[in-house]
């Protein structure tokens, strides 16, 4: 399990396990283009990894050869990961530097158009500007911040491969934040912290979300808005909230609160000064942008890594749970397309029809329950919005 790498791939709309979107403007990713041995990539910019990472796909595309670790010669770096590359040269803007990267296996239905990521740590040492809303970061030499009154100003956890804020508490206590530029969604909140956010927002929508993390395979989960939400002296308002899954909260550092994915960061202004271990934050105000959900209230994922079934996750009184999806239902078809071979023959025309499609339309979803195949029509709807 690779406990130390947290990058998370949102897996769109209904069918997320199938296939990630194709269009890079299509997801709420940082993006950096560089060159490898003077070949062009596209990395993403997730400050919940440890660094320099390539997808086994951007490596062979690259032409960079891979040594597994349990082969390679006494001496060869260490780290969670089975393999690395081969020495290359990367060059950024006007840096060029010799180095090697880690290599991640991707599962095949999962496609991204990226070759890898850049962690935090290839920008721990500099003021970085995180620009959620432009989808930008920007490296800078020196603060630029001349007011800081309307800031907050907090501690950022040093010499940690993840960005972690450091939050003061009442009582001289404290908590710390993970900041998730890899992941699109919005405030991840520990298990105790969103049991306790659901029981007191009773009558707050639900949709369902999935996704795929490195560690913990598919993770399914739910989603609400909140119009309100307070982590220490940051409070955010319009904000997506969800539940915090068991390779976030292991990976958090000592007394871990939450995580902001790029929906929660879009509600902040965010500067990290890594040099000096100090981060300045100012919530935003007025209307919130779209956030990009699941408009059916249903997610199909394999029942387990074996399986080839995709079970139904629904939520209650969503619009799948009125059409009469519940779970466990095995998806089929949507409209006429046949989804049983997801995993040899991944569909772009089924990907993220939940997500991309407007409210009021409507798709048809075939499904087995037991030894019946029946149809369900699912009216689409807005479910999270300011």
């Amino acid at each position: 399990m690779l406990r130390s790498f947290k990058m998370k791939l949102i897996l769109l709309g209904l069918c997320c396990c199938l296939q990630i979107a194709n269009s890079r403007a299509a997801d709420d990713r940082i993006w950096i283009d560089a060159k490898v041995n003077d070949k062009p990539a596209h990395f993403i910019f997730d400050t919940g990894a440890p660094g320099y990472v390539l997808f086994h796909n951007g490596a062979t595309r690259l032409g960079l050869s891979v040594t597994n670790l349990d082969k390679a010669a006494s001496g060869a770096p260490t780290s969670p990961f089975t393999s690395y590359s081969e020495q290359c040269t990367l060059t950024l803007q006007d840096d060029t530097i010799k180095m090697w990267f880690w290599i991640l296996d991707l599962p095949a239905y999962v496609r991204l158009p990226a070759d890898g990521v850049f962690g935090w740590p290839c920008v721990s040492n500099c003021v970085t500007v995180i620009d959620a809303e432009a989808l930008t970061m920007q490296r800078l030499s020196h603060m630029t911040i001349k007011d800081t009154k309307d800031w907050i100003k907090v501690e950022v956890q040093a010499n940690s491969q993840y960005l972690y804020l450091i939050l003061p508490q009442p009582g001289n206590q404290e908590t710390t934040i993970a900041i998730d530029t890899g992941s699109p969604q919005g405030v991840k909140l520990k298990p105790a912290k969103w049991r306790e956010w659901k029981s007191s927002h009773p009558n707050q929508p639900l949709t369902m979300n999935a996704g795929y993390m490195p560690g913990a395979g598919i993770v399914v989960s739910e989603e609400s808005w909140a119009k309100e939400l307070s982590l220490g002296p940051v409070k955010l308002t319009d904000v997506v909230v969800t539940e915090a899954n068991s390779v976030d909260v292991s990976l958090g550092a000592l007394n871990y609160e939450a995580t902001l994915g790029i929906a929660a960061l879009k509600r902040l202004d965010l500067i990290i000064d890594g040099a000096h271990s100090i981060a300045y934050l100012r919530p935003k105000k007025g209307t919130a942008p779209t956030y990009k959900h699941n408009r059916s209230g249903v997610v199909f994922v394999p029942r387990d890594a074996q399986s080839d079934d995709l079970i139904a996750h629904v939520v209650k009184d969503s619009p799948a749970y009125i059409a009469g999806i519940r779970d466990n239902d095995v998806l089929l078809k949507i409209d006429e397309h046949d989804v049983q071979d997801w995993r040899q023959n991944p569909n772009p025309k089924i990907n993220t029809p939940m997500i991309d499609q407007p409210p009021g339309t409507k798709i048809q979803f075939t499904l087995k329950r037991g030894d019946k195949t029946f149809s369900a029509n699912v009216v689409l709807k807005d479910i999270l919005s300011p």
